[in-house]
This record gives structure tokens, C-alpha cells and sequence, in this order.
């Protein structure tokens, strides 16, 4: 089963809860490029700094032509738990550290986007309409707000969806900061295959 997401952007300073009607010629922001995951409140707790360590290690890459967004986070696969936000990660075994990655097509209906994930060697799927249920008749979209920081290079997300960054899908909020493309084409540890995976090339 394909996961259909909604998400609604609000510009706010700081950021907001709501909704406003407000939005950027194209689309709800500038999403072309990379971002960095800095702060995150898993489950609806106190939102918290990325630990230092693990800088650059949790990333979204948006291309805004084929209409993309890989979703890439860093494990040291070692068969520990070290791979969570809060944890140790990759710095702990830089030599076996690896990258894991999610895709999902995405397309702008006005202020809100909706996505929908889509696997290796598969390609991006037609999004579907955010109404349409899944086999067991449940709601297969999920409403996402986010904020883009007035001033700033930051957007807030709330949630991501499921299991990304280990997001909830439900009150787990996310602070990303914009990054250059050397950041993904350069990965402080391993090499990052989400390019590929994702049906991407290099980031610009």
C-alpha cells in the first residue's frame, strides 16, 4: 500500500499551528534542494537540538523538476539502536556506517502538498487524490503543517510521515535548515546511494 501524504504551509514568525491563504508563485515554498533536520520533537514532546554528532546525518532532498523528495538518514549498522536522532549514530562506527532512504512523489495543490512514497526501481507515481482511501477503506492521506521561518533558511515540519527520522506520522515536529548540495553529494560518512535509489542525479 501506497502512503498518500497532505501537507498545509503557513509562513509565521515564529511558527504557528494555522493555516493561512498565503503561499509562493509555484508552489507553498522553495522546496529545490537540501535540508538538514536540527531540532525535533518526537511524539508531541519538548522539541530538542539535533546532539552535535549527528549533524547532516538525517536529510530531505526536494527536485522540484521531477517533482521528488528522498528522504535520507545515516546508520551505523552495527545492529545496535544507535541509529535514532537521539542517539550515537554514525560517528560510533564511521566505517560501517550506511544510509537509508525513502522516496516519495509529491505534487502542490495551492498552500498544501500531497505525497506519496514509491520504492526502488519503481517510478514515481501520478499523486493520488488526497481523498481516496485504501483498501481497508481508511483515509490514506495525512495532513502535515509546516512553517517556513520568516528571515530564515528553516521550515518546520509537523509530522513527517511515519518512521522518517522516527516520526510518529502524527504529532512528531521537525526544524530543517537549507544546505548546500555538496552536504548529499558529499556525505561526512559512506556514500549516499538515495540519488539513485530515488531515481535522482546528482544534487545541483
Amino acid at each position: 500500500m501506497r502512503l498518500s501524504l497532505v501537507l498545509c504551509f503557513c509562513f509565521a514568525l515564529p511558527a504557528t499551528s494555522g493555516c493561512k491563504d498565503e503561499e509562493t508563485p509555484g508552489g507553498a515554498f522553495a522546496e529545490d534542494g537540501i535540508w538538514s533536520l536540527q531540532r525535533h520533537a518526537l511524539d508531541g514532546g519538548v522539541s530538542t537540538n539535533l546532539i552535535p554528532g549527528r549533524a547532516d546525518e538525517f536529510l530531505l532532498r526536494f527536485d522540484a523538476s521531477k517533482k521528488v523528495m528522498a528522504a535520507a538518514s545515516c546508520t551505523p549498522n552495527d545492529g545496535t539502536v544507535h541509529d535514532g536522532v537521539g542517539e550515537g549514530g554514525c560517528s560510533l562506527n564511521p566505517a560501517i556506517a550506511e544510509w537509508a532512504c525513502r522516496c516519495f512523489a509529491y505534487t502542490f495543490l495551492g498552500t498544501e502538498m500531497v505525497f506519496e512514497e514509491f520504492g526502488q526501481g519503481e517510478n514515481p507515481p501520478i499523486v493520488s487524490d488526497p481523498d481516496e482511501t485504501d483498501s481497508a477503506g481508511q483515509a490514506a492521506s495525512l495532513q502535515i503543517y509546516a512553517a517556513l521561518v520568516s528571515g530564515s533558511q528553516n521550515i518546520e515540519l509537523q509530522p513527517l510521515p511515519a518512521g522518517v527520522f522516527e516520526s510518529d506520522g502524527d504529532l512528531s515536529s521537525y526544524v530543517l535548515q537549507q544546505r548546500a548540495s555538496v552536504v548529499w553529494n558529499t556525505p561526512k560518512y559512506g556514500e549516499l546511494y538515495c540519488s539513485n535509489y530515488c531515481g535522482l542525479g546528482e544534487a545541483k
